[in-house]
């Protein structure tokens, strides 16, 4: 498991480009078989003596002689039933890209999921909600929201998104009831690893390519159904045509998702034994996801939903929806027995299936014994080199696990529950910027409360006595930790959040590196959501023609960095170096910088290919740590950077 998270996201992007070729193979022996199918009615009609009064009959078709056939291939026929087919097939898959590329949260409600509330006294959401916060933390990623599939008793999960800013995990009751913390864990963490490594795209586009062949099928389906309306002697003829084309519309269409359902499959199965991998590379703990695996194979509704819309997600979830049901050839997991014995190969079937069922029976509902007894690991600075950095992006170790879980054990109970209300949440981030900028005397009450309103300066004063406590390394994870319930406001009150927060950074006219790196998690995860924006496709930008804003970015990196200037004057020449870029003009001073430039210069790399931003921020890494170490400022800097360039930066 020696792949970084900018290897694993090129890989994605190869598969995606394999999905694609099989696509276009499959849209071409498609519009080959619409086409014999509109040439043998054409050829029909055209043989018939009775075409101008009676187009196609079934007296036509017996009256059809083969040697009265014209040339198989009709240019002009093949151009239009290739734009008409190919049209077709685009519309359906572009549509569902298009809709399941406003979040996960689509997919999870299209199956009737509903969003755990973060401020839930369920002992088993708050245990759930417990492991996704941990593992985000550990990750660097956004907290995603948590969903519930309420009426599904077998143990299942799925991770659905466009990208990370914006994926949720959902997990069935069954899942939230019979497994242990650990267990639970281990489920979560093979969730994460599919955000991480860029499945959740690759799922979307799974998803849009079978619902555009789908289309034709339906397609097929209206045609025949039109066709049974048409009484009338007159439209005899034209109804037999409708009834002949739609059918062969319907076979091939079905036909087409059939060989689709197989490549699906395909591709989701290689998917699933690096997911497991890479949930006990996180955890350090096989036995959780071997226990959850376990309870599949040994329980009688092992891991089937019965919502009749999962069949469309099946490749989503964690283990085979639909195990009973499906073909192997269908079936778009791996045996569950098969991925327990490549993680313990003595594993004993029989005895598995009767210790299951009596482990789910003898747990208590509430597993407090459980509870993980870890401190917090110690953040301080220590030696750091580019490639370690860059090795954590994306990545979950035992050690920052611990730290994240040790994090949210040792926050004030007013802190946590801040969290999860919203407006707490709210005031919150508000008094972390406050107290972080150490505004709090030139800023007065009655200002704050005008500008806030009386519930929001209410609830932020009382926060204060407990804002202050918190140590400063922790401020970014926490406001981290209020996005599940931040994405629970409605629009307006987004905007006047945002505004909020924009007037209290600017209240000294200095925007400082935190701030900076607040406004950038806000609007990479929260805007997206609210603030509707056209979508880009990728530029194909090379490095050369980014050469202005790479400078701004180092130069920028390089000022704050701490050390003698000829240390970071150094770190400054091999950044550049390593994007092939020489210097220019004198090594800029403190003053030259400008949040401004550096924030322009990022929106720069927007929409750039995976490869360009692993070598950017990977010249930025070799920036701040000219000296071995990371101070507060650069820690900012770098993960600011990284949150721009969706490259998720743990706790460093």
């Amino acid at each position: 498991m020696g792949t970084t998270f900018f290897e694993q996201q090129a890989q994605a992007r190869k598969r995606s480009s394999q999905l694609v070729f099989l696509y276009g193979c499959a849209v071409i022996l498609i519009i080959f078989a619409v086409y014999l199918v509109v040439y043998i009615i054409w050829s029909a009609a055209l043989n018939s003596s009775q075409f101008s009064s009676n187009p196609i009959s079934h007296d036509n078709l017996e009256n059809f002689q083969p040697n009265h056939l014209p040339s198989i291939f009709q240019s002009w026929l093949f151009i239009r039933v290739a734009l008409i087919t190919g049209c077709i097939i685009a519309f359906g898959t572009f549509y569902k890209i298009l809709i399941l590329r406003e979040g996960g949260a689509k997919v999870a409600e299209s199956l009737g999921a509903r969003r755990i509330d973060p401020s839930t006294q369920d002992a088993n959401e708050r245990k759930a909600i417990n492991v996704v916060e941990e593992m985000a933390i550990a990750s660097g990623l956004a907290v995603p929201s948590l969903y519930v599939l309420d009426s599904e008793v077998g143990i299942n999960a799925f991770a659905a998104g466009y990208s990370t800013k914006d994926a949720i995990i959902t997990l069935t009751k069954g899942c939230l009831e019979k497994l242990k913390r650990e267990e639970l864990q281990g489920v979560v963490g093979h969730e994460f690893s599919h955000i991480l490594n860029g499945d959740m795209r690759l799922n979307i586009k799974l998803l849009g390519t079978l619902h555009g062949i789908l289309l034709l099928a339906l397609i097929g389906e209206t045609l025949m159904r039109i066709s049974r309306n048409s009484g009338s002697k007159n439209d005899k003829g034209i109804g037999f045509s409708l009834v002949i084309t739609g059918l062969g519309l319907l076979i091939i269409g079905y036909i087409g998702v059939f060989f689709g359902r197989i490549i699906k499959s395909a591709v989701s199965r290689q998917r699933e034994f690096l997911a497991d991998a890479s949930s006990i590379q996180f955890t350090r703990n096989p036995s959780g996801l071997i226990g959850a695996l376990k309870k599949i194979f040994g329980l009688h509704e092992g891991s089937d939903i019965q919502t009749a819309r999962a069949e469309e997600i099946s490749h989503m979830f964690f283990a085979n929806a639909f195990s009973g049901r499906l073909v192997s050839i269908f079936a778009t997991h791996p045996p569950i027995l098969e991925r327990i014995k490549r993680l313990q190969p003595e594993f004993n079937a029989t005895k598995a299936m009767i210790e299951a069922e009596l482990r789910v029976e003898l747990e208590e509902a509430r597993d407090k014994s459980e509870e993980v007894s870890s401190k917090l690991v110690s953040v301080a600075p220590k030696p750091l080199s580019p490639d370690a950095i860059i090795e954590s992006v994306g990545k979950v170790t035992q050690n920052s696990l611990l730290a994240a879980s040790g994090l949210i054990q040792s926050l004030n109970p007013n802190i946590s529950s801040a969290i999860r209300n919203e407006l707490g949440s709210r005031a919150l981030v508000l008094g972390i910027i406050l107290y972080a900028s150490q505004r709090t005397t030139k800023i007065s009450r009655d200002e704050l409360h005008a500008k806030l309103g009386n519930d929001l300066g209410f609830a932020l004063e009382k926060l204060s006595p407990f804002i202050k406590e918190l140590k400063q390394e922790n401020y970014l994870t926490i406001i981290n930790l209020c996005m599940p319930t931040l994405r629970r406001m409605t629009q307006e009150e987004y905007l006047s959040f945002r505004r909020q927060t924009y007037w209290l950074m600017k209240a000294d006219n200095i925007i400082s590196f935190f701030e900076f790196a607040v406004s950038k998690m806000l609007i990479r995860n929260l805007d997206g959501l609210f603030v509707h924006k056209p979508s880009k496709a990728l530029k194909q930008k090379d490095i050369k023609s980014l050469k202005d804003s790479c400078i701004t970015l180092l130069t920028h990196l390089a000022i704050v960095g701490d050390g003698d200037i000829d240390k970071r004057k150094e770190s400054y020449i091999k950044a550049l170096r390593s994007l092939n870029l020489e210097e220019e003009g004198a090594f800029p001073s403190f003053k030259t910088f400008s949040l401004e430039k550096l924030d322009k210069a990022l929106e720069s790399f927007d929409f750039t290919e995976i490869e360009i931003r692993q070598k950017v921020f990977r010249a930025a890494c070799l920036c701040v740590s000219s000296d071995g170490l990371i101070n507060p400022k650069e820690q900012c800097l770098i993960r600011a950077v990284g949150s721009h360039l969706d490259c998720p930066v743990p706790l460093l």
